[in-house]
C-alpha cells in the first residue's frame, strides 16, 4: 500500500499515526528510573525514621534502666530499714516482756515478804494470845477450767506455843445463785481426786489446794475452818470477802 492509498483511507474515517519504538523504550526507562528513585527515597526516608526511632528507643531504654536501678536501690534501702525496724521492734518487745516479767516477779516477792512480815507480826502480837492457833492469810487464784480456783493458806500459832498442833482444814464458799446466797461445804467444792487437807506445825505452815464451784454459783466469801486434833485448842473459823482474796480482785 502506497501513501496515497493511506491518505485515501484516512479520508474514509481512518487516521494516520506514526509510532516511534525508541520513544516507548525511553518512556519505560524513565518510569523505571522514577520508580527506582522513589524507592530509594522511601528507603532513605524509612531508614532515617528508623534511626531516629531507634535512637529515641535507645535513650528511653537507657532512662528506664537508670530508673529501675534507682528504684532497686531505693527498694534495698527500704528493705534494710524495714528489717532494722522489725529487729528494733522485736528487741523492744522482748525488753518490754522482760521488764513486765521482772516487775511481776518483784510484785510476787514483795507480796510474799509482806505476808511473811504480817505473819511474824501476828505471831508476836497479843491478839491471838488466848487462842494460839489462827488463820493468817488466804489467797485465791483462778485455775484452768470453769469455776476452778487454786488457793494458798497460811496458818500460824502465836508466840509461846507449847507444842506442835495438827488437825484438818475445811474450806467452804458462800456463793450466790439466782439472788440467793448458799454456803457450799468442803465436800461440795473439793475437786475429784483431792484428799482431805491437813495441817501439822508449831509456828506456821503454808498449805495449797484447789476448789471447784458448781455451775451457776458466783462466790461471795470464803470460810476457813481449822479443827485441831489431840489438843485443848478449840476450832477456828475465819471468813474472807472473796474480792479481798481473789488475785486481781
Amino acid at each position: 500500500m502506497n501513501p496515497v492509498d493511506l491518505f485515501r483511507i484516512g479520508n474514509k474515517g481512518y487516521r494516520l499515526q506514526y509510532r516511534d519504538p525508541r520513544r516507548r523504550r525511553l518512556l519505560a526507562a524513565f518510569m523505571l528510573l522514577l520508580l527506582v528513585l522513589l524507592g530509594v527515597s522511601l528507603y532513605r526516608l524509612g531508614g532515617t525514621h528508623a534511626e531516629e526511632r531507634l535512637g529515641a528507643d535507645t535513650r528511653e531504654l537507657a532512662s528506664l534502666r537508670s530508673e529501675v536501678a534507682r528504684l532497686d536501690e531505693v527498694n534495698r534501702d527500704l528493705m534494710q530499714r524495714s528489717t532494722l525496724a522489725e529487729r528494733t521492734a522485736e528487741v523492744e518487745r522482748q525488753s518490754s516482756e522482760q521488764v513486765r516479767e521482772t516487775l511481776r516477779q518483784m510484785e510476787v516477792q514483795i507480796q510474799a515478804l509482806d505476808e511473811e512480815l504480817m505473819l511474824y507480826r501476828a505471831i508476836v502480837s497479843q491478839e491471838h494470845a488466848d487462842n494460839g492457833l489462827f488463820v493468817q492469810s488466804l489467797r485465791v487464784v483462778p485455775a484452768d477450767g470453769e469455776n476452778a480456783f487454786s488457793w494458798r493458806l497460811m496458818l500460824a500459832q502465836a508466840r509461846g506455843a507449847a507444842a506442835p498442833v495438827e488437825g484438818d482444814v475445811e474450806l467452804a464458799v458462800q456463793a450466790r445463785r439466782g439472788g440467793v446466797i448458799t454456803t457450799l461445804d468442803h465436800a461440795e467444792i473439793l475437786p475429784e481426786g483431792q484428799g482431805d487437807v491437813k495441817f501439822e506445825f508449831r509456828y506456821f505452815q503454808s498449805l495449797e489446794g484447789g476448789i471447784r464451784l458448781p455451775e451457776g454459783f458466783q462466790p461471795v466469801a470464803a470460810l476457813v475452818r481449822l479443827k485441831p486434833k489431840g489438843s485443848n485448842l478449840p476450832p477456828v473459823e475465819k471468813r474472807f470477802i472473796w474480792s479481798s482474796v481473789i488475785a486481781g480482785g
